[in-house]
């Protein structure tokens, strides 16, 4: 085999993979969750405890919800804390 056609198996080699690689990104699975404030301590307890669990699935974005006209602020606020 000539040296040029070595380089040329390589260099096809690499394309290959590269987009088998690209095609795997494309059908990678991506999570985002959005959590709402519980309403009893027991509540948030369970929501800590499920953040946690939840973040080993490492997703893109986490939301926790306000409530309305910012009923839930403080409760809001306080689990914000627990998300990393």
């Amino acid at each position: 085999m000539k040296i040029n056609e070595k380089i040329d198996e390589i260099l096809r080699k690499e394309a290959e993979d590269k987009a088998a690689g690209e095609a795997q990104d494309k059908l990678r699975t991506y999570y985002s969750y959005e959590y709402f404030p519980p309403k009893t301590p027991a509540g948030e307890e369970n929501l800590v405890d499920r953040i946690g669990r939840m973040a080993t699935t490492n997703p893109l974005w986490v939301d926790l919800t306000w409530g309305a006209g910012g009923s839930t602020c403080d409760t809001t606020l306080e689990m914000c804390g627990h998300i990393q």
